[in-house]
Formats: C-alpha cells, structure tokens, sequence
C-alpha cells in the first residue's frame, strides 16, 4: 500500500490515473486511510519521499543482521527485546520496521521497571557500539524518520478491534479500486514496477496482459526504458 501510494507522486501515473477521476483529493484520502489505520497500530502518520525511504531501508539492510548475529546468542533477552515481532523488509515497510528498533534501542539499558534490561541491556549496547552501532551512526537515521514520518500521539491508550478492522477495509478497498485502474491505465513496465506490480525475482507471477507486453518488449525495437530518464515524483494537482 505504502509503495503504491509513493508512486502515484509520479506525474505520468498520476496523469494516466486522471482520465478515471484521480485527482489530489483521492491522492489524500489514501494517505488518510494509511495513516488511519497505522495511527491505531503504529502511532504513525507517513508522509514519505522514496529517497528518505530507500535510506531507511539501507540502515536496515546494514545493521539489522549485525545486530541480530550478535545479540541473538550472547545477550537474547536483548535480541527479543529488539526484534520481537519484527520481520526484515525491503523498501517502504522499513520505515515503521527502524522507527520500532530504534525507539526499543533506546529503552534497552532503562530499568527493567522501565521496560528495558538495565545491566544486561547496557552490555548489550556496548557491544553493539563495538560491532560499529554507535550514536553517530544512528544520529542520521533519526533525522531521517523525523522527515519521513510526522509521530502523533495515539488518541486513546488501546483502539478497539472493531475499529482497526473498519479501517483495515477501508484502506484496502480505496487501494483495491485504484490498483486496478492503475493496472488498466499504465503501460509502462518501468512505472508499473514501481507500483509494485510487476516482480523481479525468478518464478514470480506476472498477469497476463503485462506476461504479453513482455513478449512485445523483448522482441521489439531496444529496450524503451534505455536511456530515459525518469520523471520526478510529483504530487498531482487537485
């Protein structure tokens, strides 16, 4: 959702898309029906660029396994404290990933009345700042999620169930419409990909209608992504 709602920023998505009526005021409500439902979850409203993104993912990329190599079997209160319900990822989904590691990193050597693991915890930074984790290497990336994501407090301490599954809906029915007429009205394989919709990896399923553009493209005159450049991302007018 979050990859597909960063793409449309592109002007010739966005342009392909306003011939069905997307326009800025649809662009919002997706990024209200997100931030929506991560504020129940996650107490995060995501406002992010692809590059402030693809930085975050790198920190992650990096130090996500040293972390785990080195916690896992010398301090594993530490490394469950860390990781608990985190599972490594690519792209958009390590913005919410890093926000949790960080925020769990810097209550790692408090008190155990406080949610971390007091001496325990200390050694366990210690040793990470060894393996390269010091304060100058995460000072960054806290700047960073500071552009990418405005933090807002939660408005009740727990959300009801019956209100994370309404909003669950919503948003997956606002992207469920909009990724099928994006599928309709984009062509090119370069934009479609960064919608999320094509994929690289071996044995990956491509629908029909893009498996036969393949074949167009491989027999056709070059390759139509050589030499162009891409457009920036820009947020269509309301």
């Amino acid at each position: 959702m979050l990859v597909f709602l960063l793409a449309l920023r592109n002007r010739s998505i966005a342009s392909a898309l306003a011939r069905y009526g997307f326009d800025g005021d649809e662009l919002k409500l997706g990024w209200n029906l997100l931030s929506n439902l991560s504020r129940g979850r996650l107490d995060v409203v995501i406002t992010a660029s692809p590059k402030l993104v693809d930085d975050v993912d790198a920190f992650e990329n990096e130090w996500f396994p040293i972390a785990i190599a080195t916690l896992q079997h010398k301090h594993p209160e530490a490394h469950e404290l860390l990781f608990r319900n985190i599972t490594q990822t690519t792209g958009a989904g390590a913005v919410i990933n890093v926000r949790t590691f960080l925020e769990r990193l810097d209550r790692l050597t408090k008190p155990k009345s406080e949610g971390g693991l007091g001496r325990e915890g200390k050694a366990a930074m210690d040793l990470l700042a060894k393996r390269g984790l010091t304060p100058d290497v995460i000072a960054p990336v806290k700047r960073t999620l500071e552009e990418v994501a405005q933090i807002e407090p939660a408005l009740e301490p727990e959300r009801d169930p019956e209100d994370d599954a309404t909003a669950e809906r919503e948003m997956w029915e606002w992207y469920l419409q909009w990724s099928a007429i994006a599928r309709v009205a984009v062509k090119e394989r370069r934009l479609l990909k960064a919608m999320g919709f094509l994929q690289t990896s071996t044995g990956a399923v491509i629908e029909p209608d893009l498996e036969e553009e393949e074949d167009e493209d491989e027999g056709g005159e070059g390759d139509e992504d050589g030499g162009e450049e891409e457009e920036k991302p820009e947020t269509p007018a309301a």
